[in-house]
């Protein structure tokens, strides 16, 4: 509960939990570009992964962002690292709200090029 959006202090109740869905997840950038949370609070692009707060989807809705780095581009974001598993958006900027959406835990975000050497 110390981790909550909107923050929340003790003492904690019951009911403060009852009949809702709260997500605590990780939103991590694969090779090639960066994440963000724009929304209910901010987090700056990052190449590194990012935490996200438990959220009370009941009442707040997640938005993260993908941005790519030449010769990158946006490819999707996926329920495992590279390629793996379900492609759960081909937008890279996604809203996580109170439903399927939400049944993942980590969201990563997959760039693609069609350079030989992208580091070259």
């Amino acid at each position: 509960m110390g981790n909550m959006f909107p923050a929340n202090t003790s003492p904690f109740s019951a009911s403060e939990l009852a009949n809702s869905t709260i997500f605590k997840g990780t939103i991590t950038p694969q090779t090639g570009g960066t994440v963000s949370i724009t929304a209910p609070y901010s987090v700056a692009a990052t190449g590194s992964s990012i935490t996200v707060k438990n959220v009370f989807l009941n009442a707040y809705n997640i938005t993260i962002v993908a941005a790519a780095t030449y010769p990158w581009t946006f490819s999707a974001w996926r329920s495992a690292s590279g390629a793996g598993g379900v492609a759960i958006s081909t937008s890279a900027t996604f809203t996580i709200t109170n439903s399927a959406d939400a049944d993942y835990s980590i969201y990563y975000a997959y760039f693609t090029t069609t350079h030989s050497n992208p580091n070259a």
